[in-house]
This record gives structure tokens, C-alpha cells and sequence, in this order.
């Protein structure tokens, strides 16, 4: 069940990262500039945050392997539809599906680890899970970038619908079917009253959100800062991002028993400030490429470990 939900988590995380090396060659293919290129990442995160909300309680209400079977689903569609875009209007429709897709299906892989595991056993194999998103950084988006630079890059959205399409044949084999949590009509809403009642659970989605919103300041444009400073193609962008998805991908697998040891305060707090020291650390030595690749290395389990320890403050 864990290598199921696992699978998911890896095959999302590597269609939403994959975009960020691809954006010069997305914006040279439809002749328009990298921010409007980058629009379609703004798109994509938008469907998923409006729907994540709505989407999400409906785990409540429904079986979860099902609404897991339709997110999974409408994300393919997403996928195969990005690989056949001729239009950059078309592209911002099919990463909106995409993102829509996402947002009925990661959280109710959270909500699945939740009902199935607790104590430290829950942060561990939630950071297991979680690690999906890094790994798919340190394989998924080199192994994209890679088809990009053979083809171009449709390809690398081809070969995110071959790998979704092996993620949802393992999630009918291995995840179980799940009892539904409550049949009453008002238990929708009731999900939502109870998140307003809870004070530190509203603080911790506010810590999530700046976090979340610096973080992705600096990935989106990531891939192309690091091609026109070392002046790298796609592929070559791609390897760069293989240091900083094993270092985080280690972070998110151990983060678990990191978050149980510190407590989830001190882990948020502490890497909140390595991440800041990783930012200043890539603005004054952003001309070295091996230097780059260090701070990727160093600061990378940030991420990790301050999702493990943002999942703990929830609860």
C-alpha cells in the first residue's frame, strides 16, 4: 500500500517539477517570453489549490480508493493532452485538468495515510511517501529533460502518461478498498467548521503557504536561471536537479523520525532558516555552477523535513 501511494505521490511530483527546466524550451516552441510560458505553472497550482479544498473532504463522504482511481485518471488526460499541445492556450487548459486532477487525488493519499497509520509510525511512513515528490525531482525531471532533448518537450509529457498509467495499474493491485468515513450529507460542510475551530491547524496551512510561495518564487524560474547562466541545454538542466532531488529525497525518507525526535516546531523553525541561508548562499555565489549544485545538495533536505514537520503541526 505504501509503494501504491508512494508511486502517486512520485508520478505528480514529477509532472508538476518537470515544467521548470522545460519552460525555455516550452517558450521558444510557441515564440513568447519564459513568464508567459511560466503562466501555465500559476494555472496548474491554481486548480489545485481552489480544488484541493473541495475535493479533499469528498474523501470523507466517498470511497477514497475510488476518488483515487478519478484523480488519477483525470491527471493522465492532463498529461497525454499537455504532450499534444500546438498552442500555448491549449497548454494552460490541459495543465489546468492536470491540476485538477492533482487536487482530488494527493489529498486523499494523505487522508489514506492518516486513517491507516498513527503515533510514529504515521510520521514515518509519511515521510516515505512525501519523499515520492523529492525523488521524482532527482529522477523524474532528468529522465523528462533527457526525452526532451532527444524530441522535444512533448515527450516528457508522453512519458509522464506511460508512468501514470503504471502508478494506477499498481494502485488497483495494492491499495485496499476504504470504508466510507461518514454518509451524512452535512458531513461535507461539518469538515470545513471543524478546520475553523482549530486555531493551530489555520496557522500552520498560514506557515505552509508563505513557505510554499517562496518556495516555488525560486524553483519555477530555477532551471531557467541555471540554463542561461551556465548555458546549458535541457537535458544538461536536468542533471543539475539530480543533487538537489537525492538530498531531499534522503531528507523526506528520514524526515519522519527527524520531526519525531526534534518536535515539529524546532524542525520548521530550523529548516526555515537553513532555507534562508540557502537563498542568500545562491545569490552571492550564483556565477559557480559547482557551487550551485553544492547549495542544492546542502540546503535541499529543507523541503523534506519542513513537510514532515508542517504535516505534524496539523494535527
Amino acid at each position: 500500500m505504501i509503494i501504491g501511494l508512494f508511486l502517486i505521490v512520485f508520478i505528480t511530483g514529477a509532472d508538476s517539477f518537470i515544467i521548470s527546466p522545460l519552460l525555455p524550451a516550452i517558450a521558444n516552441d510557441f515564440s513568447i517570453s519564459i513568464s508567459r510560458a511560466a503562466f501555465s505553472i500559476t494555472i496548474y497550482a491554481l486548480c489545485y489549490a481552489c480544488g484541493s479544498p473541495f475535493l479533499g473532504p469528498l474523501g470523507d463522504r466517498l470511497n477514497r480508493k475510488a476518488l483515487l482511481k478519478v484523480g488519477i485518471l483525470v491527471f493522465l488526460v492532463g498529461s497525454f493532452l499537455c504532450a499534444l499541445a500546438n498552442s500555448i492556450s491549449m497548454f494552460y487548459i490541459f495543465r489546468a485538468i492536470a491540476g485538477l486532477g492533482a487536487a482530488l487525488t494527493l489529498p486523499n493519499v494523505w487522508a489514506t495515510i492518516g486513517a491507516y497509520f498513527n503515533g510514529k509510525r504515521l510520521n514515518t511512513v509519511m515521510g516515505i511517501v512525501m519523499s515520492g515528490l523529492s525523488l521524482s525531482i532527482a529522477v523524474g525531471v532528468p529522465i523528462g529533460t533527457t526525452l526532451s532533448q532527444i524530441s522535444d518537450w512533448h515527450m516528457a509529457f508522453w512519458g509522464s502518461g506511460l508512468v501514470t498509467l503504471i502508478a494506477f495499474a499498481v494502485l488497483l493491485i495494492v491499495v485496499p478498498s476504504m470504508p466510507i468515513v461518514n454518509t451524512k450529507r452535512s458531513a461535507y460542510f461539518a469538515s470545513f467548521k471543524q478546520l475553523a475551530k482549530a486555531p493551530k491547524a489555520i496557522y500552520a496551512l498560514l506557515i505552509n503557504f508563505v513557505w510554499m510561495f517562496g518556495f516555488y518564487s525560486i524553483y519555477t524560474f530555477l532551471g531557467t536561471f541555471i540554463t542561461q547562466t551556465f548555458h546549458l541545454n535541457t537535458g544538461q538542466t536536468g542533471y543539475v536537479f539530480i543533487a538537489y532531488g537525492l538530498s531531499n529525497f534522503a531528507a523526506s525518507f528520514f524526515g519522519g523520525e527527524v520531526t519525531t525526535r526534534l518536535g515539529a516546531k524546532k524542525s520548521v523553525i530550523l529548516n526555515g532558516l537553513l532555507s534562508v541561508g540557502f537563498v542568500l548562499g545562491l545569490s552571492i555565489f550564483q556565477q559557480a555552477l559547482i557551487v550551485t549544485i553544492l547549495f542544492f545538495g546542502i540546503a535541499s533536505p529543507c523541503p523534506g523535513i519542513w513537510g514532515n514537520g508542517i504535516n505534524d503541526l496539523y494535527r
